[in-house]
């Protein structure tokens, strides 16, 4: 990324453009990198490495007791290397997809699930939408490890 000191922001480098593959899918936050893949313990083939293996148990979970993927589970990773004031397309196309899904789900309201930094950044979107949108469309927000008190670890790192 490339700070700018007027604006206070940030963009990519010139020619990088990075993006989610399958916004919504819950395929892109189960296994983060498909391709890295692990020896499986018996030697019969290779398997996704449980490093990769992010939200996986979470959806399995969920569709176990009556879910369906990518229809009443969906997925919304964002670009972590940016701040919440710089993710407006990123909440545009989020609120798109609580409204899909609010539909596609005879107008179910949703319950947002977020983790670890995502948790601020949900809350930053949440805080920016009107009362009467977030009535409709919104039951809940479960936090997993929110990341509320910053990234102690890492001021840690910095400072000493």
């Amino acid at each position: 990324l490339v700070y700018n000191n007027q604006t206070r922001k940030t963009t990519n480098y010139p020619g990088v453009d990075i993006r989610v593959p399958g916004f919504g899918d819950t395929s892109t936050l189960e296994i983060i990198d498909p391709h890295f893949l692990a020896p499986h313990p018996l030697g019969v083939q290779l398997r996704h490495h449980p490093w990769t293996e992010y939200y996986k148990d979470i959806v399995t979970a969920l569709v176990e007791v009556g879910y369906v993927r990518n229809i009443s589970v969906r997925g919304a990773p964002y670009d972590f290397r940016k701040a919440p004031n710089e993710l407006q397309d990123y909440y545009a196309n989020l609120k798109h997809l609580i409204e899909e899904t609010y539909e596609i789900n005879d107008e179910t309201k949703t319950t947002i699930v977020c983790h670890s930094m995502g948790c601020p950044i949900m809350s930053y979107f949440l805080n920016t939408i009107d009362q009467t949108w977030k009535d409709k469309y919104i039951k809940g927000m479960i936090t997993i490890g929110g990341a509320w008190g910053g990234a102690v670890k890492a001021m840690k790192t910095i400072t000493a």
